[in-house]
């Protein structure tokens, strides 16, 4: 029995869009990903302002149901020491847990240029196997400092939380944004309508 590779796509997911589940999709095309876990954070690095972990799991759920290789991992929700849920620390803690997984992070080319500065970035430099999914406007370099197994240049929109959590607070239309249970789910809910 092969060993399994598993794509791990971090993120606030506030709210998780169709961007998110077609990067996971894409991913999953690389025949030597089995299976896309989302992992939501806990407490972000840059301080974001986030809904309860809890609503937040729900529309990542809702978002997921129809596709059986697209999974949560709860491993940054399940620390209960506070910290800030840096991705090298989720890495190390996901390599102990899983010792026979081998694991590649999903990393968006908008991020490339501040990755020298994440948290302990020589350990991700060293250790950890990427792909990269490219985003509009912004490139991807020839030379990277990281190793790459595989780039993602289908097509990915720019679709964003912030754009979501805008139009939702703006009374405007958050359709092809999120899938139609996820809209469901935040109007029924009444998520973001009052954010200034």
């Amino acid at each position: 029995m092969k060993n399994k590779s598993v794509g791990i796509l971090g993120g606030s997911f506030n709210p998780i869009h169709n961007d998110h589940i077609k990067i996971a999709l894409e991913s999953l095309k690389n025949r030597f990903i089995d299976e896309v876990w989302l992992i939501p954070n806990n407490l972000h690095p840059f301080d974001k302002n986030l809904i309860s972990i809890r609503k937040r799991i729900n529309m990542i759920n809702i978002a997921i149901k129809p596709y059986q290789n697209i999974k949560i991992c709860d491993i940054e929700l399940n620390d209960n020491s506070f910290e800030k849920s840096y991705t090298v620390n989720t890495i190390k803690k996901l390599k102990q847990k899983y010792p026979d997984t081998t694991f590649y992070f999903i990393l968006g080319s908008d991020n490339l240029n501040d990755l020298e500065k994440w948290f302990d970035f020589e350990y991700l430099k060293n250790n950890v196997e990427f792909i990269i999914y490219e985003r509009g406007g912004y490139n991807i370099p020839e030379e990277l400092l990281i190793k790459v197994k595989s780039i993602i240049r289908n097509n990915v929109s720019n679709i964003s939380s912030t754009l979501i959590r805008k139009n939702l607070s703006q009374g405007k239309s958050i359709k092809n944004l999120v899938s139609p249970d996820v809209e469901k789910y935040l109007h029924t809910e009444g998520l973001y309508q009052n954010e200034k």
